[in-house]
C-alpha cells in the first residue's frame, strides 16, 4: 500500500528532522508518497540519528492537515484549568509579541503599559 503526503507535510516532516537535531541536507522524493521519500543525511549524521529518523518517518502524520473549527477549540480550551489556560495565553502572546514586536509596542504605548519587546541591537 503507498500512503500519499498530504500538502505542506513533506516540509513539515523536515523541519520535525531538523528541529530535532538530526543533521540533513534535505528530502527527496520522485512520487510523492512515504515510501518513495529519502531523507538526505548528511555525512555526521550518527546511526543513532537515522534510525530515530527513519523511525520518525513510519510514525509521522502524512495525511492533510486542517485546523479544526474555532467552536472546537473554544469548546477544548474552556475545559481545561485556569491554570493551564493562563499558561497557554502567556506563551501565545509571547510568541505574538515576539514575531510582531513594533505592532505589540504601539500597542503597549496606546494602553500606557511599559513591557520590553524590543531592544537596541549592539552589533
Amino acid at each position: 500500500m503507498t500512503t500519499p503526503i498530504g500538502n505542506n507535510r513533506e516540509t513539515a516532516f523536515d523541519e520535525y528532522l531538523q528541529a530535532s537535531g538530526i543533521p540533513i541536507s534535505g528530502l527527496t522524493n520522485t512520487n510523492g508518497t512515504v515510501e518513495g521519500l529519502v531523507i538526505n543525511f548528511l555525512p555526521e549524521a550518527t546511526q543513532t540519528q537515522v534510525d530515530f529518523a527513519e523511525a520518525a518517518k513510519l510514525t509521522f502524520e502524512w495525511r492533510k492537515l486542517r485546523a479544526v473549527t474555532q467552536s472546537a477549540v473554544e469548546t477544548a480550551f474552556s475545559s481545561l484549568g485556569a491554570s493551564v489556560q493562563n499558561q497557554i495565553l502567556r506563551k501565545l502572546v509571547m510568541y505574538f509579541a515576539r514575531q510582531n514586536p513594533a505592532q505589540v509596542q504601539a500597542m503597549l504605548d496606546a494602553a500606557g503599559i511599559t513591557l520590553p519587546v524590543q531592544e537596541v541591537d549592539p552589533t
